[in-house]
């Protein structure tokens, strides 16, 4: 049988929570911070080219952007606020007016709905006249 031993009552009952568990956890921090504190930071010196050297030119900002719309709806296309109903008229649009400002900013805005074959012709076609890059506006469902 085992007996139960009567705790002294002298020393009373054990109150108060063991504190070693936090000093070790206090200590590992530290040591953290000071290791990561001292670590060196590394870092790579690029020298960039300048728009000039790549050929580059950016648009002024003063050029309002060529607005290209696919719509859902109604006229599949508008280039500029002027509605077309097939790829074909608004690509001879998008194309006349390419030329009239080569480096005017081009904006592609895909309503939710729109098709995504027409937003591929749109890119494919922008690809093909050598437009190095175009903003792509699209709307969540």
């Amino acid at each position: 049988m085992i007996r139960a031993t009567q705790p002294d009552s002298a020393a009373g009952p054990r109150l108060g929570a063991d504190l070693t568990p936090l000093i070790d956890v206090l200590f590992m921090l530290i040591v953290f911070m000071v290791l990561t504190a001292n670590s060196a930071q590394l870092a790579i010196e690029a020298d960039l080219p300048s728009t000039e050297e790549s050929g580059l030119s950016l648009p002024s900002p003063d050029a309002p952007p060529l607005t290209v719309a696919i719509r859902a709806e109604g006229s599949a296309y508008s280039v500029d606020k002027t509605d077309y109903s097939d790829w074909q008229s608004a690509r001879a649009a998008l194309q006349s007016a390419l030329d009239a400002a080569p480096d005017r900013p081009v904006v592609l805005a895909a309503e939710p709905n729109a098709p995504v074959q027409r937003l591929i012709d749109a890119m494919a076609y922008l690809q093909q006249a050598g437009i190095p890059d175009a903003q792509i506006l699209l709307e969540a469902r």
